[in-house]
């Protein structure tokens, strides 16, 4: 049974009496509905004197129920063509066809043009995801993730969509006969398109994988790194920088069992110039993003473990050089999950930034955006999203459009405790 309404109203009032950290980030018609610690700025909770900057400039949100069913729905990546159209890729579950990809389209202002589906097996305990998502500059688009077959386990898989999707790829490409799967996509000028993610080895471990691929979405050629544990190990991220380097993140698992986040550069043809890695505490540190900006310097962003304080937002600024700019780390009090999943780069320079804080096994986690000074690691303006069920909320997915206007992406609990696709669109700047 879904909560009833006045009882939401009794915790409203409750929380803007006693705790007004409870309702950062809610909607306001004045300060009285944000408690004695936050003030209604653009009508939105936030302390005008925190840490965080003003409050995300909101044009609007979405929340849409993408499988049609009341069924979990969780959007990966996002897209904005040149008309403003958003497309959003994810997954749905279903409790005939198991796991389904879907891209759901929405014009310039939220409004649903259209949703897509995509399965390879229709049954139960299919997992067929959409992952990543790239943008070309003639509106066109290349999708991955993964896809199960029959007897092989999900296996890698990438789509164009030129007016209608045409199927192009479908790998096995892991020795082992376990999972394969693209995590992110970037397209160079040039149309050549690079992919990264992990494969199943022939010990049954995953190794991070990353490749290269024609405008014909063929593999041209592949690499596998494997960490000094020889367990698992995964690409999350990758990005081209002005020179053409790619740029790979995620993480690797060290010989102790923890992940370390982990970070490197390749030529085109694969050859590694430089990797780094981070521990900070013997924890589980990943990376999840990674992006450059016109003058070539790059930020990766993800969480670092620490004692006590559970995972920590982490996020590092490079030059090219890969001298270190700048690092802005965040945490919620206690012992949570804070968690930073994607990165992108704006016109100026300026860095966005999505995740979730809060989350884990001592609390709730909200959605949380971030908008950064490129010179410095300032917060321009944060975004705190919870939900009106006050359950899991997390972005995985962020954008910007040709106006730098922000779009980001991810999963809100509703009432009934299923996820929809979350998605939500700021202006650059506040009182713009």
């Amino acid at each position: 049974m879904s909560p009833r309404p006045w009882l939401f109203a009794a915790v409203l009032g409750l929380s803007a009496c006693f705790q007004g950290d409870f309702l950062r980030g809610r909607s306001c018609e004045d300060d009285s509905r944000c408690g004695p610690s936050m003030q209604c700025i653009e009508g939105v909770c936030a302390d005008p004197d925190g840490p965080d900057g003003p409050p995300g400039p909101v044009l609007w949100t979405r929340t849409i129920d993408a499988s049609e069913l009341n069924r979990d729905d969780e959007a990966a990546a996002v897209g904005v063509d040149g008309e403003g159209n958003v497309r959003v890729v994810g997954w749905s579950s279903d409790p005939q066809s198991g796991v389904d990809g879907r891209l759901v389209t929405l014009d310039a202002l939220g409004g649903q043009l259209g949703t897509s589906v995509f399965r390879r097996v229709f049954q139960a305990d299919a997992d067929d995801q959409i992952r990543a998502l790239a943008m070309h500059p003639d509106n066109s688009f290349v999708i991955g993730g993964h896809m199960t077959t029959s007897g092989n386990g999900e296996e890698l898989w990438l789509n164009e969509r030129e007016g209608s999707f045409e199927h192009w790829d479908r790998m096995n490409a892991g020795p082992g006969p376990g999972p394969d799967s693209i995590a992110a996509v970037a397209i160079a000028p040039d149309g050549l398109i690079f992919t990264a993610g992990f494969v199943t080895t022939a010990r049954g471990d995953l190794d991070l994988w990353f490749a290269r691929h024609n405008n014909g979405g063929n593999i041209e050629n592949q690499w596998t790194v494997d960490g000094p544990g020889q367990k698992d190990d995964y690409g999350r991220a990758i990005a081209l920088d002005p020179d053409g380097l790619v740029l790979v993140a995620g993480s690797l698992t060290s010989e102790q069992g923890d992940r370390d986040l982990w970070f490197a550069g390749y030529s085109r043809d694969g050859a590694e110039q430089w990797s780094e890695t981070v521990d900070e505490d013997h924890g589980d540190d990943e990376a999840f993003g990674i992006a450059a900006d016109s003058r070539g310097a790059f930020v990766v962003v993800g969480a670092v473990e620490k004692s006590g304080e559970g995972r920590n937002i982490w996020i590092r600024k490079l030059s090219q050089s890969r001298d270190t700019l700048w690092t802005v780390e965040h945490t919620s009090d206690g012992d949570h999950e804070d968690v930073a999943r994607a990165v992108v780069i704006d016109s100026d320079d300026n860095v966005i930034v999505a995740g979730h804080v809060g989350g884990g096994d001592d609390g709730h986690a909200d959605i949380w955006v971030r908008k950064l000074d490129g010179d410095d690691g300032s917060p321009l303006w944060t975004d705190y999203y919870n939900g009106l069920a006050f359950g899991e909320d997390r972005a995985l997915g962020v954008t910007v459009d040709a106006s730098d206007n922000v779009v980001a992406v991810g999963s809100e609990e509703t009432s009934t405790g299923k996820l929809d696709f979350w998605v939500r669109e700021y202006k650059p700047f506040s009182g713009e």
